[in-house]
């Protein structure tokens, strides 16, 4: 039995194909969620990282510092900054609940993956032992018929 032949026979059952089709399927799912969550996860940290800086730049702020030049007075740079805080915390907890619902649907396909995959092996195993039965069958009736 080559392995070739033992592919062709694979291959030509229904409920392998499916399996094998289902579970290529489902692993594409799994690395877009992944992928998914690591950007949400990106996303996150970045909002973090500038509500940082704007509470860096919100401690020096007077009329005549940084912002002196503006001509903005101390009342409405810091109007700004809590606008600019607040944007950033909804924007934080945009990401994580982002990523929240993409972590869930990796979750779930990471699981229903492990079900195909066991299925599909299972289902390997008895093809692999219906083509050696095949197989010994035809070399007794090959041996039989000389």
């Amino acid at each position: 039995m080559s392995y070739q032949e033992f592919e062709a026979f694979l291959a030509a059952d229904e409920k392998w194909s499916r399996l094998n089709h289902l579970t290529s399927e489902i692993n594409k799912i799994r690395y877009r969620e992944a992928e998914a969550v690591s950007t949400a996860e990106r996303e996150y940290h970045k909002w973090m990282c500038c509500e940082g800086a704007l509470e860096q730049v919100g401690m020096d702020v007077t009329d005549t510092g940084d912002l002196g030049f503006t001509g903005l007075n101390d009342d409405l740079v810091c109007e700004y900054l809590v606008d600019g805080q607040e944007m950033f915390e909804r924007m934080k907890r945009q990401a994580l609940v982002k990523a929240g619902r993409h972590a869930e649907l990796w979750l779930e396909a990471c699981e229903k993956h492990e079900q195909l995959s066991t299925a599909l092996q299972k289902r390997r195993h008895e093809l692999y032992d219906a083509h050696r039965q095949l197989e010994a069958a035809k070399q007794a009736a090959e041996q039989e018929a000389e």
